[in-house]
């Protein structure tokens, strides 16, 4: 009722294409970037974002019916596209004065900043990281499982069993292994909460605020405003403006990945590190990353040609 004949034909056309997209699957299979590559694909063929939405509605409806008798949580809550309008959000790799802040900054977070830079692993996947999981000795990690969250943070353990880009083992420097063997084995998790338990989206925001509140402190610019509050005899601790760049989760990733293309790691080999499903994915990062240090190279060759006697 209330639905029009086009809107039927927008359905049953966005049921063929999740029928053809998932040709292959077991309802269980189907993840939340599965579900993302098929949206986006569909807005680069030139789809209006209202169809888009009706699309992503559609796949919505179908596999909530799969909730709780064989799915536990719907994979497309967990679909993180950009609302259209909106700016997506702009990732890059942090600075190397950045990564100095992170490794000279002790707290609870440091452990979950270290091993995200140097490792590349996604949120998610490390909070479902146990100790059985990390071989110093190798200087492995193996990603094996992952926890999702539903659409009000429930988290939920999942073994990915569907590709070989989602099981895979991570080569991790020393510099890693090092710091790994100095952290607590207090709990079967690497990273939980401070009562042990599985990290929420609420853990995790309230853990990264507090970091990111440490690292403020210690390398932003006090403002005027700031200065004031300086003065003010206000019992409880000072709040300050945030002047520092917003370091993300995903700029951790992303600096792993930068790191892996200045090493001289090919795309390839990066692809499986990072867990990517296809390498389009880090060879547009790695061209992107080719055009700027090309650009910074050209730069070099300027200012040596600029001062020197040729």
């Amino acid at each position: 009722e209330g639905i029009t004949s086009r809107q039927m034909d927008n359905y049953r056309h966005a049921a063929k294409v999740w029928k053809e997209a998932f040709s292959g699957y077991s309802i269980g299979d189907v993840r939340p970037d599965d579900i993302e590559r098929v949206l986006m694909r569909l807005s680069a063929e030139g789809y209006a974002a209202r169809t888009v939405s009706l699309y992503r509605s559609a796949v919505r409806q179908i596999l909530s019916r799969a909730v709780g008798r064989a799915i536990a949580i719907n994979p497309e809550s967990q679909v993180t596209l950009t609302t259209p309008g909106k700016k997506p959000e702009k990732r890059r790799a942090l600075t190397a004065q950045e990564q100095s802040w992170i490794w000279d900054t002790p707290h609870r977070a440091q452990p979950v900043a270290v091993i995200m830079m140097l490792s590349g692993l996604r949120r998610g996947e490390l909070a479902a990281l146990t100790w059985q999981d990390v071989d110093l000795q190798a200087r492995t990690i193996a990603v094996n499982k992952v926890i999702e969250y539903s659409s009000n943070g429930v988290p939920a353990l999942r073994h990915i069993t569907k590709s070989e880009a989602g099981m895979r083992v991570v080569d991790i420097p020393q510099r890693l292994a090092d710091y790994m063997a100095k952290l607590p084995r207090d709990n079967m998790l690497v990273i939980h909460t401070a009562a042990g338990g599985v990290m929420t989206p609420s853990a995790w925001s309230k853990l990264w605020k507090s970091y990111m509140r440490t690292l403020n402190i210690k390398y932003g610019q006090r403002t005027p405003a700031d200065l004031e509050r300086e003065k003010s005899d206000k019992p409880g601790p000072k709040t300050y403006d945030m002047t520092i760049p917003p370091i993300t989760l995903h700029w951790l990733r992303h600096t792993f990945c930068t790191l892996l293309y200045l090493s001289g790691v090919d795309v390839v080999q990066a692809c499986a590190q990072m867990g990517h499903a296809d390498v389009s994915t880090t060879l547009r990062i790695y061209t992107h990353l080719d055009s700027v240090h090309k650009r910074r190279s050209a730069d070099k060759l300027d200012a040596y040609l600029q001062t020197s006697a040729i």
